[in-house]
């Protein structure tokens, strides 16, 4: 499974693939730090699994969401 992680903090990116990677859930494809980032990301890679908070300074979980489904519509 290919995990994709999105958080304004390194430190929990970082946590969260290590726990992920330790209990076997599947590989951490990549991460972002922050909205733009990630529709950057997801525009060229896709993911199995997208773990997220919920604010972000420069956006909202809400407009990644819209990204994520305006993509699975096109394929």
């Amino acid at each position: 499974m290919k995990i994709f992680i999105v958080d304004q903090q390194c430190i929990a990116i970082e946590g969260v693939a290590n726990i992920l990677r330790k209990s076997g859930w599947g590989d951490v494809a990549g991460f972002a730090n922050n909205v733009a980032e990630a529709v950057l990301w997801l525009q060229q890679n896709e993911a199995d699994l997208i773990i997220t908070e919920t604010r972000f300074s420069d956006g909202s979980v809400s407009e990644l969401i819209k990204h994520v489904k305006e993509k699975l519509t096109k394929n």
